[in-house]
């Protein structure tokens, strides 16, 4: 039952949770109503027996990226089957019990719609997903080998449509900064050329979400921090960086 907590919330998956808790909802007011209005059972108790109804033993499958959970053994329908018989009000109660479990399903059913509506609309490693609204874009230096530069924000803004995604090469970034520290004397340390000394903020993803932007020391490349992934894009052409010139 934890399928529905495992990705991060934005409006689509909080649109179809929603809907499935209403369909739930729904569905129980109906079969209230089809009881005998003298042998209706109490409202709490329905709630409680669904509720427990929910949890089951369930396995784990990658579904569009995310970690989906499928209800294979209904624990929480088998605690109130032992709970209710001894009372012989299963009978009674045995429909809530079910759509406990089956709101499992439901879960499941609109979380993989969720997922699938959101890698439509946010295609993943698609720079436009990440770097959707750059008007408030600000430089920061991050690191003392940057140098001193000016940063265009429109040209930015201009630019960003032009960067493609390649391939990250950590160990080789790693490599050049250690074959540094070891020409370099401890107190020279200082002295090392980072390969991302600035940093972009004020940026927002598709989603809402702030995005950290690593900026190369060329202003060619950039490397952006998800909360899932890491990406690398690259554009010759960019040009809304320029050395040599202050920002005062």
């Amino acid at each position: 039952m934890n399928f529905m907590f495992e990705f991060e919330w934005n409006t689509i998956e909080m649109v179809c949770t929603a809907t499935a808790w209403a369909i739930l909802c729904f569905w129980i007011i109906h079969m209230y109503k089809k009881h005998d209005p003298e042998k209706r059972p109490k409202k709490r108790k329905i709630v409680v027996i669904f509720l427990v109804g929910l949890f089951s033993v369930s396995i784990d499958l990658p579904v569009f990226g995310e970690m989906i959970s499928i209800a294979i053994l209904p624990i929480g329908l088998a605690v109130a089957y032992t709970v209710l018989n001894r009372s012989r009000r299963w009978e009674v109660y045995s429909r809530y019990a079910w759509s406990g479990f089956a709101a499992n399903y439901l879960f499941m059913v609109t979380t993989l719609v969720a997922a699938f509506l959101s890698s439509q609309l946010y295609p993943e490693g698609e720079i436009e997903t990440y770097l959707d609204d750059v008007s408030g874009a600000e430089l920061i230096t991050i690191h003392p080998s940057a140098k001193e530069s000016e940063f265009n924000a429109e040209q930015f803004e201009e630019d960003v449509s032009g960067f493609e995604l390649e391939d990250a090469d950590v160990i080789g970034w790693y490599e050049e900064v250690m074959e540094q520290e070891q020409d370099l004397e401890t107190n020279e340390r200082n002295q090392i050329k980072e390969k991302f000394p600035y940093l972009i903020t004020g940026i927002e993803s598709k989603e809402g979400d702030s995005v950290p932007v690593y900026l190369e020391a060329d202003g060619k490349g950039m490397l952006l921090n998800t909360k899932e992934n890491q990406y690398y894009y690259r554009s010759e052409s960019a040009s809304f960086l320029k050395e040599g010139v202050s920002e005062e």
